[in-house]
């Protein structure tokens, strides 16, 4: 059913829904009553932001320090007595091939620990028991290296139970489906923007997608995928396209997807990079997604390894100047673009990879709102995007895969055309008549008209040409007379449409 919303908030008025605002209210409240009926508190909190047993006392740390030193020798003082105060204070964690220290803080473990805790530690320590003369270069990283080798760890050991989602306030359990306190013996690097709150409720971003969005099917399939996002494995193996030629609420969807996941759980790598940069692919680790909002048109190389990484395969993945590490990849992809990269040595496993979301409708330069992601992107909002996630992602475990999936010959064939500026340019203006022709240079104008007004890679007009015929293999090419004396060259039996420019 179709309705129109005359003063809309968020896509300028007059755009139409997918849903009545009757039809979006039962949306809301079945949200809410499914998280409500479904998910249990449970646990009792054991630990402080910093993953210290709550209710212990400790002393400051250069008053334990001080315990270690001998008042007769005080330059005796230990690297490893200094490591051992810190370890009573925080907890960390080193990855085993990497030599990278973590540490843990507000529910979950973070990169830089060298120069975000223990230099600085040891620094404030040693100047408040008086010895700040041995806080040397040589000392510090001593004490760094006797922290590492107390606490290695494997990186495939973070995040490792995919049915764990670590949110602000707490960790959820999405196999039982109970919310649980944060802990620090749960190792993760991942946690999204946004508190649990069994009472939120999404509804300017759901009212945003009902103005956005071309189908309903395209609104279950968006949010099986921030569900998606929450699973920490790539079991269901797809990677999410939004398409669309602008102003379209495309870069707005986006942006709150980020604002819901936060910037520390996002890498922003377009395909090509990662498939052709080595370095490029050590961004993916700890990530829950891999967002380009502008995709190039350049043509993959090879989308073998964008298969690897949508099956969750091992990578081989370097930092540079730091030794190369393996990890499956948990990330998952969303990439978007007015035009999609050419793919020539795609095979169907490629394209039953693919999830393609059309974004229909043009917003008006004028009705746009400003920082419109903000708006919409409140704490109370962010917690009711997560809930509806969950929605998302009981659906996809229910289903055991996405409800609208399109087949890979379906897709293939939509690839083609969205891969492709001429078969678009033919699809929206070219009209088929066999008693109708046009000068072979204005219909190339044309066509950079159209290319500039969508942000669209324009061809050469040898390449148009070339790609025209074989679109319409029955297309005629002729001389015709415009005036006495005067031929151009035309195409005959295709007319064009007036094109509309925003």
């Amino acid at each position: 059913m179709e309705a129109v919303t005359p003063n809309s908030d968020y896509a300028g008025g007059s755009i139409s829904t997918l849903w009545t605002p009757e039809e979006l209210e039962k949306i809301l409240q079945d949200i809410r009553n499914f998280i409500q009926e479904r998910i249990k508190v449970g646990g009792i909190p054991k630990y402080d932001e910093w993953g210290r047993p709550l209710g212990a006392k400790l002393p400051e740390p250069h008053e334990l320090l001080q315990q270690k030193i001998d008042p007769q020798h005080p330059d005796d003082i230990k690297p490893s007595h200094v490591a051992d105060v810190l370890m009573k204070y925080y907890r960390f964690a080193t990855l085993d091939d990497t030599e990278e220290v973590l540490f843990y803080y507000q529910g979950k473990y973070h990169f830089g620990a060298e120069t975000r805790i223990i230099k600085r530690e040891v620094q404030n320590m040693m100047k408040k028991v008086g010895l700040e003369h041995k806080a040397t270069r040589y000392f510090v990283n001593e004490v760094i290296g006797h922290i590492q080798r107390s606490t290695y760890v494997s990186r495939d050991e973070f995040d490792k139970n995919p049915y764990i989602v670590n949110c602000k306030n707490g960790l959820l359990d999405i196999e039982n489906w109970t919310f649980l306190p944060h802990t620090p013996e749960y190792l993760s690097l991942r946690q999204i923007n946004a508190e649990f709150n069994p009472d939120a409720v999404p509804r300017r971003f759901v009212q945003f997608l009902n103005e956005v969005l071309g189908t309903r099917e395209d609104y279950v399939t968006i949010t099986q995928f921030l569900g998606y996002i929450l699973l920490g494995d790539n079991r269901y193996q797809k990677m999410l396209i939004l398409f669309g030629p602008g102003n379209n609420g495309k870069s707005t969807l986006i942006k709150i997807i980020k604002h819901f996941l936060g910037k520390e759980n996002i890498s922003a790598r377009p395909p090509q990079d990662l498939i052709e940069n080595r370095f490029a692919r050590a961004d993916l680790y700890g990530k829950m997604v891999n967002i380009s909002d502008d995709i190039p048109w350049k043509a993959f190389k090879s989308t073998g390894l964008l298969k690897m990484f949508t099956s969750g395969d091992t990578i081989t993945a370097e930092k540079k100047f730091k030794n190369s590490f393996e990890f499956e990849n948990r990330a998952k992809f969303i990439f978007a673009g007015n035009v999609l990269p050419r793919a020539h040595d795609a095979t169907e496993a490629f394209y039953r990879r693919l999830l393609i979301v059309i974004l229909p409708k043009r917003i008006p330069p004028e009705k746009k709102i400003p920082n419109l992601d903000e708006k919409i992107a409140t704490p109370e909002e962010l917690s009711g995007i997560f809930n509806l996630a969950l929605v998302g992602l009981a659906l996809l475990l229910h289903y055991n895969g996405f409800i609208y999936a399109k087949s890979p010959e379906e897709v293939e064939k939509l690839y083609e055309k969205l891969s492709n500026p001429v078969a678009m340019f033919v699809e929206e203006l070219v009209v088929r008549d066999k008693d109708s022709w046009i000068p072979k240079d204005e219909l190339y104008e044309i066509f950079v008209d159209f290319c500039e007004s969508r942000k669209l890679p324009k061809l050469t007009e040898k390449a148009f040409a070339r790609e025209l015929r074989r679109l319409l293999p029955d297309i005629q090419e002729s001389m015709k007379a415009v005036s006495t004396n005067n031929y151009v060259r035309a195409w005959v039996g295709i007319t064009v449409k007036p094109l509309k420019k925003d």
